[in-house]
């Protein structure tokens, strides 16, 4: 299945790479991208088998960091709508900054 990101997606996953390469280094950082990567393919290979979160959302988490993402099933591919770090007590952050650092650009929607 194909995948689809919000404007924002990037944006956010340049902050987290910032973020990581800044305190622990860019290896981790590294581990953190390839991480959420591998679990995009996971759910594009089979989306409905992550719990929804609501009406049309889907939530992904990743195992090794304390970060998760929403996406949508839509007719031919997943849509991305957010990259969330989940903070103790199940409050989360949206975070915001900018650059894209996929390894192709990816389609964006708002």
């Amino acid at each position: 299945m194909n995948r689809r990101y919000h404007r924002r997606v990037p944006e956010d996953l340049a902050a987290v790479l910032d973020y990581y390469e800044r305190e622990a280094g860019e290896t981790v950082a590294e581990e953190f991208q390839a991480e959420l990567m591998a679990v995009i393919d996971k759910v594009a290979a089979d989306p409905l088998r992550f719990p929804p979160c609501g009406p049309r959302l889907r939530r992904a988490n990743l195992d090794r960091f304390p970060y998760h993402f929403l996406f949508e099933v839509r007719s031919g591919y997943i849509y991305v709508t957010v990259l969330r770090h989940g903070l103790k007590g199940g409050a989360s952050i949206h975070l915001t900054l900018t650059a894209i650092p996929f390894s192709s650009t990816p389609t964006r929607e708002n």
